[in-house]
């Protein structure tokens, strides 16, 4: 509660720390946001209509209608619940990015002082949340997505799970370093199942009868558990770290970003123009490499000058807040 304190004491300066977290957040997520969405409007409405037996429903019913006035407002708001699929699928989680890193620096004031199982909870009480709505219905998802404020709620718990991940990396890295090689790599090969085959759980609950409205929350659950297994192992073990600092997972990771912007948008645009003419199989190769290139381009021309862009209006912020008189108490 110390730090909770001091921003109380001290609400100006929380203020403007705040003001410049969210402008530099703006700038890394929204502006390259707001650009792959025109690109991938553009693309859609230059793009015939069709629908292929070779195809996946799931391919099929994307890019079928045109876009009104409020679904294009929708995209552009970009935090509120809508229809994701019309444009670029993917980007239904990067909705939930932009929601939590509005409320998330409240969070993080609330329980970082806290013991970690109060954190736990906190995220597990969320995730409940989340649940009563698929029984009470609070507010009615859109079929198919995982995309209103109560899904947000689930979501955050995982933002809190790498807050705790965080502040007490040092223990958990000197644990998993202690282990023996045998457990090390038994607990690695638990964080790949974990990972990889959270499904195989609820088929099983399924074949015993129990099916939930909700329970893919307990598959989020098992998925977390081997991504904090993995994060774990890379920072005690200077191995895998070395590996992962290499220079293709550096260049994956700069351009990660623009590739997750652009990838699905420019599959749907090869395949609507050039399918039947090209194969499906060099489409998707195509596809990669085409995709490879955007997002370099996009991690150079865009993203690098936003993230420059937000640190300056964040440096404008602070020299400001210095240049104003602070009362001292007596």
């Amino acid at each position: 509660m110390k730090r909770l304190r001091s921003v109380l004491a001290s609400p100006s300066r929380f203020e403007a720390q705040l003001y410049g977290y969210l402008i530099r957040r703006f700038c890394r997520i929204y502006i390259p946001y707001i650009l792959a969405f025109g690109i991938g409007l553009f693309l859609l409405t230059s793009a015939p209509k069709f629908t292929s037996a070779s195809l996946a429903d799931i391919i099929n019913n994307m890019w079928t209608q045109d876009l009104s006035t409020s679904d294009v407002l929708n995209h552009v708001y970009g935090i509120v619940s809508f229809d994701s699929r019309l444009v670029n699928g993917v980007i239904w989680t990067l909705v939930h990015e932009m929601r939590i890193s509005i409320v998330f620096p409240f969070v993080v004031l609330l329980l970082m002082n806290l013991r970690w199982y109060y954190s736990i909870v906190a995220a597990v009480i969320l995730s409940a949340v989340e649940a009563l709505n698929f029984v009470f219905h609070f507010q009615k998802p859109i079929e198919g997505l995982d995309i209103s404020y109560f899904d947000s709620l689930h979501f955050l718990s995982f933002f809190i799970f790498g807050m705790v991940l965080a502040k007490h990396r040092h223990q958990l890295a000197n644990k998993f370093s202690q282990l023996s090689r045998n457990k090390k790599i038994g607990l690695l090969l638990l964080g790949f199942v974990c990972y990889n085959y959270s499904v195989y759980p609820l088929r099983a609950m399924k074949e015993l009868g129990i099916e939930l409205p909700y329970q893919f929350i307990f598959g989020d659950y098992i998925n977390a558990v081997g991504i904090c297994i993995f994060i774990t192992a890379a920072l005690a073990s200077r191995k895998i770290g070395s590996l992962l600092t290499g220079r293709l997972p550096i260049f994956l990771g700069n351009v990660s970003y623009s590739l997750y912007l652009y990838h699905l948008v420019i599959m749907l645009a090869l395949i609507h123009h050039f399918l039947g003419k090209i194969s499906l199989v060099s489409l998707l190769g195509i596809t990669l490499v085409l995709s490879l290139l955007v997002a370099y381009l996009g991690y150079v021309l865009v993203e690098k000058p936003s993230i420059v862009l937000g640190k300056k209006l964040t440096q404008r912020i602070g020299k400001k807040e210095k240049r104003k008189p602070h009362s001292t108490a007596a």
